[in-house]
């Protein structure tokens, strides 16, 4: 737990010891007067109760929960009760977003905090959810508990904790006991029923220590001000009669209410759902106009209309028709035309201050008296001196507070009399204010009661905001302006003056003739309440009478989950709750509606939720005796609904997007979830694991053994370039690359097919073939071991690439075939030569093949070929043509001079290229290629015991080897995943089409080749001649169609937020990578630049085995390798035991392939995945790479096969079967333009209507909107285009092929697009928001000839700062593009090359401009 640096120690009054004890020792409601310190008694109980819990329970097992009654009060008391605990206090509040936090969220604040500060909905909230286990709480403290009446969240949320909790401390807190109005004769009544609410006993202070309280709290010397009614003239008569109109015109109209006949689907039925609220809104607006003009007099009604003015340009921003715009601009005109002739009337007079009192009411200039009264002829300093000087306001609307505080804020800068008043004003908000708006609203309350608690201001205006809750300074004063309306605000208003000297002040119309008996009333009440209070409880007789239920709702107890009770009013807010976690825009408000029947004398409801939830039909609640009770039946039917179809989980809370039921079966792979927070995260480039690089099947264990099957495969290498002039040094080795000399692989596995790639010498390219099985030999156990001392001495002595730290493998196991020469005999056949064989055994330097000097020169064999070890290490190989070398005592050797004794002769030859890289040409090949000849002195060299040609091919086995492996993964990795070939869907090729190979009818794919697979599995860091990034691309794209196609038809009920949140995970690198790690991809793909003089192991060598162990279980990293030596391994293994722990995933290090492991990104196996989609796209088609994602896992077989995603018709998109084609025709209008446009003629036109059908249009009911089509029109427009790029940009590199995919399937292109074709005339929507960005995206685009310009590509969408330059691309634009693209695929019967058809016209200007 953490302690805050310093925390206040108060010591408690002697009243607040004494009940302290009581709430200590039962269940309490705690009843003192405002300013008593109930909340200090609260935190004591708190903290007592909590030392108890830690020491019974631990610490942090258990929590107290301290619930508010408004918003404002919540961080108040959450800074109160952390200024005087140690404990941890967490404050939670409805703009937070908590009615969308997870249990998981809330886990993570339940074990943060230790109290919880919030409203008593959120309590409610979180245990009707079983988001909080309501055992866990140990104390809960309800704040201003008198709240707990009829269906208040605050005693829903009592009623639960009492239910399932075994044995809860409550502690209540009152300064009223009484809500609203109640007669004397029932005070009892209501504090018994307060009592039986929370299970707790009424409790104050004792008699003997009320003087105590009252010195804390308040006994101000109330006064009632009665004014005159005001006598109204004939300008205000008139401009109230014009107020009046307006308003009769706003009720008669039916602007801002759907249009009559639209909504279909309920025919018959009485909307319960408020149509014109709207029209209310404006008619109160004039209303209130009219108020502060008979309340404060015209100078008052002409501040208000100032402000309502203002208002109403706001709305007419946000207004939902043109009706509406039109209805509004009208009372805003009318409303200026008030405002200005008040004005002439007000100017006659110059002064503000007279045209104040002047044009004020009676009330006001009375109020104004008061005031002048408080203020008079004070000074600054000595109100500073005098001390609290405050006042406090309290007027009933809020329309009053802003304007009274406006006049008084003029008073005080034109009347030298009041100058020492400082007005300000805080107000409540209405509930249906949006969480930006109430955010906002709450912070300019909060900086107003700060302003006053600094002094900075000494007189505020409020609304009953501040009647009850909120700190603020003792106040001296207390005006009710308007009067108190119940006996709770008499109590909790007038507890508000708590100075020695204060005084309670009430204005009162003369003509309000009832209003004394009511002020009586709240005396009697409050003198009857001190009467039945005593220590302990209240006296009620055990037979008294209960009245009716003031709070009967309908009720439901939940199935499953905490097992609590969902009241009606609760399931009302949860089915909003749940309308609005639908997807939708910022121009969308998505809302139930609620329709009333009268059947049989009882109100039936019915509920209709949005047409992009699960349920598109409308639920029926059971019959009620009221409108209130039927709505709260629907809504618990609709909750019920919700909940079978898993929309709501087991605790009745909505699930997230992303859940669907079942959804592991489909995806097995995405049953293990990255781990939250992991660093770097799973699935990413930075995430990297070793993988074992695995040998080849074909090449395993394959070791010739005595007298058993052996099989020899040819490694034919043919020149392939162009034929050079004869008798040149290049056509010498011309000819040598293509003489009948092999070398072969000699293994006792066959190799399942011929291999054949390319290599790249210094000559020029070369073409390579290895033979599957072209001899069988049973061979002897001699002619083994003479094979194996051939096959160490070209590795070991001719190439020099077995590193000191490498033995020969004794266990052979991987890659233990053996390489032997090849010669063809005297009857044609290919077959080991055997005497180059012997020739080569047990060869070392200097020795058996020493050159003998016989006088002045040397003779050599024909074709002889030398190999001299520089100072360096480097080798360099002559190649010696027959005849004597030139004497020469000073000839230069490749930039050396050899100053040696005249007898040496010195030989010119042809040098061979020593670069065992060969798989493709660099520039030092092309640099050596220029330098054919060269002087040496043969003395200094060994000569090689082989002929020239295989002294030429030596240098290729490397690469050649190394390619064989590669290739043989690859063919591995094709066995596993058998595709029968087969044609792409059969469909007829429309006219005027840019054809797309893969998308033809009768491309049935090339064929599966192994080096699409290999390039596949090679990752760009290999620096190769090709990589996986143009295949990725490819398969990238296609991947999200198919797994979009796939979502689109499985879960045809759920909304476009659930299907993008499935598709996010399924084209995940995280799901990828888990495929391709299932599947061992990780020890096929090739990362690591091939390097051979440097980290290649030739086969059947290999570091030992105890060294990889070593080096692996301690991680120590690969490059120690170079320190051993295997003379002394031993030795040099234990002089390892400081590296532990050195060897770092993150950075790239060849040097791991000698120990047979490599580092793969998480990310390098999702791409591999990827591009192997690719390739099967390429060779299979459409359904062939469909079957590939079926083998691997990543789409489910039995749900996702080729003819259910490609074949099956698509369902009709009406909601309704056998509705008619009036309603179609009624709801899309005249289409035939767009359809010409689109060269597509619809066969249904429901797609097309859906496709245009915006969320705000709520109007349709026979169709969903268009959200569902623009989650696959998005995925289908993706692919068409990437295919398209692919297919005609090949020179591009993978890097400019990503850029041009991403400029061309963007929102901002696809608005473009849409305005081009005029698609925004035919979208259905109502918002005049929509309205005004899409007109202003239109006339830009229109100005610049509907140019695709770089400002409109990074304009972005409508969600940017509105206060760009940029004219911003509606993303409704761009959804209509997509939307429209899914319609003409479904209507089409799923046919790819006819959306292409109709959209290549559309973007064909684009495509050549970008792609040719």
């Amino acid at each position: 737990m953490d302690t805050a640096p310093e925390k206040m120690q108060v010591a408690p009054r002697r009243y607040q010891e004494e009940l302290l004890k009581r709430c200590l020792n039962e269940n309490t409601i705690l009843y003192l007067p405002t300013g008593s310190g109930k909340t200090f008694i609260a935190v004591m109980f708190i903290k007592e109760i909590m030392k108890e819990c830690c020491v019974k329970y631990g610490r942090g097992k258990k929590l107290a929960v301290f619930v508010v009654n408004q918003v404002a009060l919540a961080q108040q008391q959450t800074d109160y009760v952390s200024r005087h605990t140690e404990m941890n206090v967490g404050c939670y509040i409805g703009i937070m977003n908590v009615d969308f936090w997870d249990k998981a969220k809330w886990n993570e604040e339940f074990q943060k905090n230790q109290v919880l500060v919030m409203t008593a909905q959120i309590l409610c909230n979180i245990i009707v959810h079983n988001i909080l286990d309501v055992n866990r709480i140990c104390v809960v403290v309800f704040d201003e508990c008198h709240a707990a009446t009829g269906n208040h969240p605050m005693k829903q949320a009592a009623e639960n904790i009492l239910k399932l909790h075994i044995n809860p401390r409550l502690l209540g807190l009152s300064g009223s006991l009484i809500n609203g109005d109640c007669k004397v004769s029932r005070v009892v009544k209501c504090l018994k029923d307060l009592e039986d609410t929370f299970k707790c006993k009424i409790s104050t202070a004792e008699e003997s220590l009320l003087p105590e309280v009252r010195r804390y709290s308040t006994n101000p010397e109330e006064e009632i001000h009665h004014y005159g009614v005001q006598v109204t003239d004939s300008f205000t008569k008139n401009i109230e009669g014009l107020l009046t109109q307006c308003q009769n015109l706003i009720m008669v109209s039916k602007a801002t209410a759907p249009m009559p006949g639209k909504s279909k689907t309920l025919l018959g039925l009485i909307p319960m759902s408020d149509d014109m609220k709207q029209n209310k809104e404006l008619k109160n607006i004039l209303e209130n106009v009219k108020y502060q003009i008979e309340d404060l007099g015209l100078y008052g009604g002409y501040v208000a209309a100032n402000m309502y003015i203002t208002v109403l340009t706001k709305l007419a921003r946000r207004a939902g028709t043109a009706d509406a715009l039109d209805l509004i601009t009208v009372i805003k005109e009318n409303l200026t035309e008030v405002r200005d002739g008040m004005k002439r009337q007000i100017m006659v007079l110059t002064e503000p201050r007279e045209q104040i009192r002047r044009f004020s009411s009676n009330k006001f200039m009375m109020f104004v008296s008061l005031i002048e009264k408080i203020f008079r002829d004070l000074s600054e300093a000595e109100q500073s001196r005098q001390g609290n000087n405050n006042v406090l306001v309290f007027v009933q609307r809020r329309a009053s507070a802003r304007t009274l505080s406006a006049l008084l804020q003029i008073l005080s800068e034109s009347d030298p009399r009041l100058r020492t008043m400082k007005p300000d004003c805080v107000v409540g908000y209405g509930a249906q204010q949006s969480n930006e708006a109430t955010e906002m609203h709450r912070r300019t309350n909060e900086d107003a009661i700060l302003r006053f608690r600094k002094m900075e201001t000494n007189l505020l205006v409020a609304t009953d905001v501040l009647e009850e809750g909120i700190d603020i300074p003792v106040c001296n004063t207390v005006i009710m302006f308007d009067p108190p309306n119940s006996c709770r605000s008499y109590i909790q208003s007038k507890g508000r003056a708590r100075h020695k000297t204060s005084s309670y002040h009430i204005f009162v119309s003369t003509s309000d003739q009832k209003f004394l008996g009511k002020f009586n009333m709240y005396k009697a009440v409050g003198h009857e309440i001190s009467k039945v209070l005593r220590p302990g409880a209240i006296n009620v007789e055990a037979d008294m009478v209960d009245g009716e239920p003031e709070d009967e709702c309908v009720e439901w107890h939940t199935p499953c989950g905490s097992h609590a009770i969902l009241k009606g009013p609760y399931a009302i807010q949860l089915v909003n709750i749940y309308s609005c976690k639908l997807p939708h825009d910022r121009y969308t408000n998505l809302a139930p509606l609620w329709y009333l029947l009268l059947r049989g004398g009882k109100c039936v409801c019915f509920v209709q939720l949005p047409v992009n939830s699960v349920l598109k039909v409308s639920i029926e609640g059971e019959p009620q005796k009221n409108k209130r009770l039927a709505k709260q039946s629907a809504a618990i039917e609709a909750v019920k609904r919700l909940h079978e179809c898993g929309e709501l989980d087991d605790d009745m809370v909505p699930r997230p997007s992303e859940y669907i039921v079942y959804h592991e079966k489909l995806f097995p792979y995405l049953t293990k979830e990255p781990i939250g927070g992991s660093s770097p995260q799973q699935g990413s480039r930075q995430r990297k694991r070793l993988y074992v690089k695995r040998c080849p099947l074909m090449y395993s264990d394959c070791r010739p053994q005595e007298l058993q099957i052996t099989y020899l495969h040819i490694i034919e290498i043919e020149a392939n370039y162009p034929k050079p002039p004869e008798d040149s040094d290049d056509m010498i080795l011309y000819d040598m690359f293509n003489k009948e000399e092999h070398f072969g692989i000699l293994s006792s596995k066959e190799i399942p097919q011929d291999f054949l790639f390319p290599l790249y010498s210094s000559e020029g390219k070369l073409k390579v073939t290895v033979r599957n099985t072209h001899k069988l030999y049973t061979l002897s156990k001699e002619e083994i071991c003479h094979c194996e001392e051939f096959h160490q001495f070209i590795f070991r002595k001719v190439l020099n690439i077995v590193k000191p730290f490498m033995c020969v493998d004794q266990e052979r196991r991987d890659h233990s075939y053996l390489i032997v020469p090849v010669r063809k005999s005297e009857n044609g056949v290919l077959q080991i030569a055997w005497n180059t064989v012997n020739r080569t055994r047990n060869a070392s330097t200097n020795e058996e093949f020493k050159l003998e000097q016989t006088g002045e020169s040397s003779k050599f064999p024909t074709f002889s070929v030398f190999v001299q070890q520089s100072s360096s290490g480097k080798r360099k190989f002559y190649f010696l043509e027959e005849g004597p070398g030139d004497g020469n005592c000073d000839t230069s050797v490749d930039g050396d001079f050899l100053n040696r004794c005249p007898t040496v002769s010195m030989k010119e030859a042809l040098m061979i290229s020593t670069d065992l890289n060969c798989l493709k040409q660099n520039r030092r090949q092309k640099k050596n290629a220029q330098k054919r000849r060269s002087y040496f002195n043969p003395e200094l060299c060994d000569i090689i015991p082989l002929s020239a040609a295989l002294c030429l091919k030596i240098h290729l086995l490397p690469s050649v080897l190394h390619k064989l492996t590669v290739l043989a993964a690859a063919y591995e990795l094709c066995q596993m995943v058998p595709i029968s070939e087969g044609s792409v869907l059969d469909y007829e090729m429309p006219e005027n089409a840019c054809d797309i190979q893969l998308l033809n009818s009768d491309f049935g794919g090339c064929g599966l080749t192994l080096n699409d697979v290999e390039q596949a599995l090679t990752a760009a860091s290999c620096d190769d001649l090709f990589n996986s990034e143009t295949l990725e691309t490819l398969g990238d794209s296609f991947l999200k169609f198919a797994v979009s196609l796939f979502l689109f038809i499985h879960y045809k009920s759920h909304h476009e937020g659930t299907l993008s949140s499935i598709k996010m995970k399924v084209v995940s690198n995280w799901h990828f990578y888990n495929v391709a790690k299932e599947k061992d991809i990780g020890s096929k793909l090739q990362i690591h630049r091939y390097v051979p003089d440097e980290t290649w192991v030739p086969p059947g060598f290999t570091v030992p085995q105890p060294v990889r162990r070593k080096f692996l279980s301690e991680h120590i990293a690969p490059e120690y390798l170079k320190k051993l030596n295997l003379s002394e391994v031993e030795h040099s293994v234990d002089q390892l035991v400081g590296m532990r722990n050195s060897w770092n995933l993150a950075t790239p290090n060849n040097s791991e392939l000698f120990i047979g492991v490599q580092t793969v990104s998480d990310k390098a196996l999702a791409d591999a995945l990827e591009a192997l989609t690719g390739v099967y796209l390429k060779a299979y088609g459409l359904s062939g790479a469909i079957a590939l994602l079926n083998s691997l896992g990543v789409l489910p077989a039995k749900k996702a096969s080729p003819h259910i995603l490609f074949e099956r018709p698509p369902e009709r998109p009406l909601l309704q079967e056998s509705l008619p084609h009036q309603y179609l025709d009624f709801h899309l209008g005249d289409t035939e333009e767009l359809e010409e446009t689109l060269n597509y003629r619809f066969k249904d036109r429901g797609f097309l209507l859906q496709a245009l059908t915006h969320p705000s249009w709520s109007d349709n009911r026979i169709t969903d909107c268009y959200q569902r089509l623009e989650f696959l029109g998005d995925a289908i427009l993706d692919f068409l285009v990437t295919s398209y790029i692919y297919d005609k940009c090949q020179k591009l590199s993978p890097g400019k092929i990503t850029v041009l995919r991403a400029a061309l399937v963007n929102n901002c292109t696809f608005a473009a697009f849409s305005v081009r074709i005029g698609l925004q005339k035919y979208c259905k929507y109502r918002s005049s928001e929509l309205f005004y960005n899409i007109d202003a995206f239109v006339k830009y685009q229109q100005e610049n000839n509907h140019e695709i310009t770089d400002e409109v590509m990074c304009s972005g969408d409508d969600s940017c700062d509105d206060h760009t330059t940029v004219i911003p691309a509606p993303k409704v634009l761009g959804d209509l593009f997509e939307s429209v693209a899914a319609a003409i695929y479904l209507d089409s019967g799923k046919c790819l090359k006819t959306v292409w058809s109709a959209y290549y016209r559309i973007m064909e200007k684009e495509l050549v401009k970008y792609c040719m």
